[in-house]
């Protein structure tokens, strides 16, 4: 039951998340480029503005997947501690993929590497995978330690479970 509620509970706060994120998207592009790329402008105290451009790595359709998940971020590089010290041996292909999720560092041990780069997981955390609870753990971890930096919406494999579970939702 404990585990029913907290996956409820992570869910719950993954909504939350996903209306802040649409309440806070601006409404004025200009500095949106042709290609959509949102770039940041540093004034050089000479009148001139200089560029740089934001990287955006988005992840998606994880489907309860955690190790695919844990995969996906280490691959991004934006995440330095991610995992305990010496749980990984590079030498073992094994010990990469089983329950990987085990082997993360503390969140409070996280460390963002790029100040000009964002993560957005797309949703569908949940459904085919044996780990949809170890996924969205993960998700609300990253988005607890960087708020600035993670965004997490929901998929419609989220929404479909919580109006499974809420009988006032026909």
């Amino acid at each position: 039951m404990f585990a029913a509620l907290s996956f409820s509970l992570s869910l719950a706060f993954l909504a939350l998340v996903s209306t802040a994120v649409a309440e806070s998207i601006p409404q004025d592009n200009d500095n949106i480029d042709a290609n959509g790329i949102e770039s940041t402008c540093k004034s050089s105290g000479d009148g001139t503005c200089t560029s740089h451009l934001t990287s955006v790595f988005v992840i998606g359709d994880l489907h309860g997947d955690a190790v695919c998940a844990i995969s996906w971020v280490n691959r991004t590089g934006l995440i330095a501690n991610l995992f305990l010290d010496d749980a990984i041996d590079s030498s073992s292909s094994s010990s990469v993929t089983a329950l990987l999720y085990q082997k993360l560092n503390n969140p409070s041990q996280w460390l963002w590497t790029s100040p000009q780069s964002t993560l957005v997981f797309v949703g569908d955390y949940v459904d085919k995978g044996p780990t949809s609870k170890q996924t969205v753990q993960f998700v609300k971890d990253l988005t607890t330690a960087f708020p600035d930096r993670v965004t997490a919406i929901l998929g419609n494999h989220e929404l479909e479970l919580l109006r499974d579970r809420d009988a006032r939702i026909p």
